[in-house]
């Protein structure tokens, strides 16, 4: 009689998350898209959702000839936050418009070295800095209740600003530029 009570709970206790997955589309998921980033999308409302982000590369590389060689190192972080306003739903489709702020930060190592001990190294590091403010139109299409594909196009504004440490040299631009992107969610 015990052993058939504790089989009750354990089935019961296995069956309490099957039947919460069950349920509708959770408040939060993990996205991955492109172009290359990883975030989460929470959804604050029914018709408005957060989706934080997080971008990184690590990038090296050399070029040798006989007389010089350049070796380079590079790094790169970004972050960004979007904010989600859904327009209308037709079955499992949904639209929606997303203002997008992103900053990016890149360190550049260069060493190169001319004619050997001759001339010696010298080494160039160059700070890049990047605000950018992106307006997309997208959709989002629900494949399953935890699973869905979203794509997206738009325009962004991005302002850029470099130092270099070796000459001192200081430089910014703007550009002005369209916007697309593509993605999946996995819901919790």
């Amino acid at each position: 009689m015990r052993v058939s009570r504790v089989v009750l709970v354990l089935i019961a206790t296995l069956g309490v998350p099957a039947a919460a997955l069950a349920q509708d589309t959770g408040d939060a998921g993990v996205t991955m898209g492109y172009p290359g980033a990883i975030g989460v999308i929470y959804h604050v409302t029914d018709r408005f959702a957060i989706r934080p982000e997080i971008t990184f590369a690590i990038t090296n590389g050399k070029s040798e000839s006989s007389i010089s060689t350049t070796e380079g190192d590079t790094a790169t972080i970004g972050v960004g936050v979007s904010g989600i306003f859904y327009l209308q739903q037709a079955d499992k489709l949904r639209t929606y418009l997303c203002p997008r702020y992103t900053y990016t930060h890149s360190d550049s190592t260069t060493t190169s070295s001319v004619l050997g001990p001759v001339f010696g190294d010298s080494e160039t590091t160059t700070t890049n800095n990047a605000h950018a403010l992106v307006g997309t139109f997208g959709a989002q299409y629900s494949l399953h209740e935890r699973f869905s594909i979203f794509g997206e196009v738009g325009a962004g504004f991005t302002h850029t600003r470099s130092q270099s440490d070796l000459s001192g040299l200081s430089s910014s631009s703007n550009q002005l530029s369209t916007r697309t992107g593509a993605g999946v969610i996995l819901y919790f």
